[in-house]
């Protein structure tokens, strides 16, 4: 599980936070959404909005559906889930490239139809600073 299809992102796990990354699933997105909210202000006597300068917050929220490299990285999400502390993930993006940081694992759904194979629907939110690294061509 090295390549993402088309539509696919790669999901990568530093679950023991030694920077050591390992893949673990690959999810359609079915949400990708980057919010910045902004503090507003109001001065004088005009009323008009303003923002305050250098204050806001960023903040990404992913979800999707996808399928498990293994069993081992089944386990490993469901212990991020029950540990509750956010590792850090790397999101690998088709054409886009890679999103790091610390996410917050805010729901897991096991999935499995009495004819296919189990699937899994995750959501994650940031829990911190996220860099981002752009595709080559």
């Amino acid at each position: 599980m090295t390549d993402a299809r088309r539509g696919d992102i790669l999901i990568r796990l530093d679950a023991d936070a030694t920077g050591k990354f390992v893949t673990i699933a690959r999810m359609r997105i079915t949400r990708f959404v980057l919010s910045a909210d902004r503090v507003d202000i109001m001065s004088g006597a005009d009323e008009w909005r303003r923002l305050l300068e250098g204050a806001g917050m960023r903040s990404a929220s992913v979800s999707g559906r996808g399928d498990f490299k293994d069993a081992a990285s089944g386990g490993a999400l469901l212990s991020v889930f029950l540990a509750g502390a956010p590792p850090a993930f790397q999101l690998t993006v088709p054409n886009l490239g890679r999103i790091q940081g610390a996410f917050h694992l805010t729901a897991l759904e096991y999935i499995c139809n009495h004819d296919d194979d189990a699937v899994f629907e995750i959501s994650l939110e940031s829990a911190g600073p996220l860099a981002f690294e752009a595709a080559r061509p």
